[in-house]
């Protein structure tokens, strides 16, 4: 039976793969086939499909001649950049430099978190302003549904559980170590040739970075003294150089650097977060969860919506007074009294969710319709032996640099591009992953999900019934 085909890759396991979830149930109650899985086996299943047919959707930042391949395969390439987030003070940078202009007429819709970002994008876009649509964010949707179902996450109750009362600081710097600096600046040399200005000015942002993971870090050390400090979890964020944070973890008395899992339960199961202007402050603020960014440099202040949304932390009195005795939600004055129409400028919010409005769009603009997906034996092989390799050399190379760490005390190697996509998708995306994430709704035996091949999941309707929530 043929039907519209969503093809939905996966960059960043922790952060990505549960709105995708949603996203794709959604999708697939509307009669939307999809494909879902790390961006490596999605590309493979495009590339090796028979058929011309189905939407991508994508979150920016691809050349000319890639979107070009997947329209080859593809009869809609959309984009819901992700980037230019709620976190992003200079929405308006981010979205024009991960939008090439000789990619623009390849666009066939541009969907967009709120009416602030839409505005911006009517201007810097104007060659495709017919593609924008104010569609909010799926990643919004999910926030609202985790913190909703949260008193009855077996996953929130295990982590309160196991570690009890703890306060969260959710990392989010870019740049954590020099090696990355060094990598961000080579890959710069080569992206933005031609503008000596640009990368300097990236430079000079990369180096702020990792000047402000420095300072935090030694804040968090001097809190990790002082024992009328509640535990702090600290989670590294996933594109980071993990390693910084592992030397800090052994220095570490009560505190505990952790990257486990999707990142909801965490923030749900804790009293308070700290954080540097994550987005991740969004769904905090949903779940009624106060919040304190932590500022040691009024320069690098991120002024965007959880800044607005924190109790603002200017030394390492006010963090140890916030962690002590932790503010109530509502106690914690905000930067602008008009709170509720800013945020609703920075996120769109409708009575139907942003995940709803997406797929309805796509359905109007009527992509071709395919058949079922099979692999074949060459396709299911070559996947095979490439997770095989890769799963081979992330193993060879840890065992190295634990080798090097023993015998010399190496700390700072190169990075290791492997390494650093198994941080992204650590343990790959696996059948029971999809399935935990479903269970959170009330799906009974209305969806079928399949493994197609490793790392890719067929996520469609069983029945004609209408899906809700808990």
């Amino acid at each position: 039976m043929k039907k519209i085909s969503l093809y939905l890759p996966i960059e960043l396991k922790a952060r990505e793969l549960a709105p995708k979830i949603l996203l794709s149930l959604v999708a697939a109650n509307k009669n939307l086939r999809v494909y879902l899985g790390t961006q490596a086996t999605i590309s493979r299943i495009i590339s090796t499909k028979k058929e011309k047919g189905g939407v991508y959707f994508f979150k920016g930042g691809l050349s000319l001649n890639l979107v070009k391949n997947i329209k080859k395969k593809c009869s809609k390439f959309i984009i819901l950049d992700e980037e230019a987030g709620p976190g992003d003070e200079n929405p308006r940078m981010t979205m024009r430099e991960r939008i090439n202009k000789n990619i623009e007429q390849e666009i066939d819709r541009y969907y967009i978190l709120g009416k602030k970002n839409f505005d911006i994008a009517k201007i810097i876009f104007s060659n495709f302003r017919k593609s924008l649509v104010l569609s909010g964010w799926p990643r919004i949707d999910f926030f609202k549904l985790s913190a909703k179902q949260k008193k009855n996450n077996q996953s929130v109750k295990d982590i309160k559980k196991k570690y009890g009362d703890y306060i969260l600081f959710v990392s989010d710097f870019g740049q954590n170590s020099r090696k990355m600096i060094f990598y961000t600046k080579e890959t710069n040399k080569k992206i933005y040739k031609d503008n000596k200005r640009l990368q300097n000015k990236i430079n000079k942002i990369s180096l702020d970075q990792f000047n402000e993971f420095n300072k935090v870090s030694d804040l968090l050390l001097d809190l990790d003294k002082d024992n009328s400090i509640p535990m702090i979890i600290i989670r590294p964020h996933p594109s980071e150089d993990h390693e910084p944070w592992e030397r800090i973890s052994k220095k570490m008395k009560k505190f505990k650097v952790i990257l486990e899992g999707e990142i909801s339960p965490w923030i749900h199961g804790s009293k308070a977060i700290l954080h540097r202007g994550c987005s991740t402050s969004i769904q905090a603020y949903l779940g009624n969860i106060p919040q304190g960014y932590i500022v040691t440099n009024k320069k690098t202040i991120r002024r965007a919506l959880p800044y607005t949304l924190s109790k603002k932390l200017f030394s390492l009195k006010d963090i140890k007074e916030f962690c002590k005795n932790i503010p109530r939600v509502k106690d914690i004055k905000y930067e602008n009294s008009l709170l509720k129409k800013d945020f609703n400028q920075i996120i769109h919010t409708d009575k139907k969710f942003a995940s709803e409005i997406i797929v309805d769009d796509i359905i109007k603009m009527n992509p071709s319709k395919e058949h079922l997906y099979k692999p074949d034996i060459i396709t299911f092989s070559k996947n095979w032996a490439r997770n095989f390799v890769h799963n081979y050399d992330v193993a060879f190379f840890i065992l190295k640099k634990f080798f090097l760490k023993f015998v010399n005390n190496v700390y700072e190697t190169q990075i290791d591009r492997i390494v650093s996509h198994h941080q992204k998708i650590p343990f790959g995306i696996r059948l029971r992953d999809i399935n935990n994430e479903i269970s959170n709704y009330n799906f009974k035996n209305k969806i079928i999900v399949k493994q197609i091949l490793k790392n890719a999941f067929l996520i469609e309707k069983k029945n004609d019934k209408i899906i809700n929530s808990k």
